[in-house]
């Protein structure tokens, strides 16, 4: 089908819905994705959207037009207000993922997921963004957890062995979620999103030795030769000497950057 046809069949298909507000607001029928053979959702629900949402952005209007998130739960510019990503700003998120942080970043990362494999790169990039930002707050109120002013030595231990556990589990979802802004370029066949953050991903390499290897293939991928060998070394040397080597290269990781 052609891209006139496409438009033409889609502009009937939402009009005998009664959608007159996509019309209204021009949005272009060619940015909604191969999806469009998915039933639409239900009437009602999406017209109450975008009386609600399209005065503002149109767009926000697209993702219930090509996901199942729309059903039940809470927008996520209600959940995350102040940081909100325009393309998955109407996004309905489960009640049972506001709860913290890392259940909100695991919702988005498992969204972006699905949206990846629909090859829905825009919308897999906007929820695998928002999933980073929500880890990299989970990460720093762990950090700040004091154990100081805590008298029983047993418990201190127990404590601060715990919340390294925490960190590592969460720097290990953040370390998925860079592995997808890769593919995500990789797909694209453009340094955006990827180069945006090669800071951050350094940084996480000097808890995460083991992440170098792969490091060393986003700088390649960047054509940055002297930074892939870089890294490539170092994943060598973790290779050679495992765990018992890490805070080495972490110490090496950090004078490099710094």
């Amino acid at each position: 089908m052609d891209s006139d046809s496409r438009a033409d069949f889609l502009k009937s298909r939402i009009n005998s819905l009664g959608l007159e507000e996509l019309v209204e607001h021009n949005i272009s029928f060619l940015q909604i994705d191969s999806n469009y053979k998915t039933p639409l959702k239900d009437k009602d629900n999406i017209n109450a959207n975008l009386k609600d949402g399209c005065s503002k952005c149109p767009t926000y209007a697209l993702p219930f037009l090509q996901t199942e998130e729309c059903e039940d739960g809470i927008f996520l510019k209600d959940v995350l207000p102040l940081e909100n990503d325009p393309n998955i700003a109407w996004l309905r998120v489960p009640e049972a993922k506001i709860e913290n942080y890392e259940l909100l970043a695991e919702f988005l990362y498992e969204y972006g997921n699905k949206e990846l494999k629909r090859l829905n790169l825009k919308l897999a990039e906007s929820a695998v963004s928002e999933a980073i930002q929500c880890l990299e707050r989970a990460v720093k109120s762990k950090q700040e957890l004091d154990v100081f002013q805590i008298e029983d030595e047993m418990l201190k231990l127990d404590i601060k062995s715990q919340k390294e556990d925490i960190l590592r589990k969460l720097r290990e979802k953040l370390k998925d979620c860079y592995l997808q802004i890769f593919l995500i370029s990789k797909i694209h066949r453009s340094y955006d999103p990827l180069e945006n953050y090669m800071h951050a991903i350094e940084e996480l390499c000097k808890d995460l030795p083991e992440m170098t290897g792969v490091v060393s293939e986003m700088y390649t991928f960047l054509r940055i030769p002297a930074k892939g060998k870089e890294y490539a070394d170092l994943f060598d040397v973790f290779l050679e000497t495992g765990d018992s080597f890490s805070k080495e290269i972490s110490s090496r990781l950090c004078d490099q950057i710094l």
